[in-house]
């Protein structure tokens, strides 16, 4: 959200698409379901253009693409995140799309995603 505000001052007409699980059951860590969690103080719905809901097999699925195709070690998060900028630039005829990956693969080593 910070980083969202100072670029949307410096240009107003970035977009801004937040990105959130689609289910209160889901199994994205570090993104919140904001319908069903605690909005923390940092969180300001005004500010994002768009929202974007997307599956944890999406994240998931994403994720172990991120590893086998580009040998980034990433964690759910970050596929999630990818997946939302995926479907963004799908939806554009112009312009540039900028994620930021906000977590690393190895916190999930035991997890069974990697199977």
């Amino acid at each position: 959200m910070g980083v969202g505000r100072f670029l949307k001052e410096k240009n107003p007409q970035i977009r801004l698409v937040g990105i959130q699980p689609d289910h209160s059951l889901h199994g994205i860590e570090g993104l919140k379901h904001m319908a069903s969690a605690l909005r923390p103080t940092i969180y300001q719905e005004e500010l994002l253009d768009e929202t974007l809901f997307l599956s944890t097999e999406e994240a998931y699925e994403v994720v172990k693409k991120l590893l086998s195709l580009k040998g980034l070690f990433l964690g759910i998060s970050s596929g999630a995140a990818l997946a939302g900028a995926l479907k963004v630039a799908k939806n554009i005829k112009l312009g540039t799309v900028v994620t930021i990956f906000p977590d690393n693969g190895y916190k999930y080593l035991s997890a069974s995603i990697w199977d």
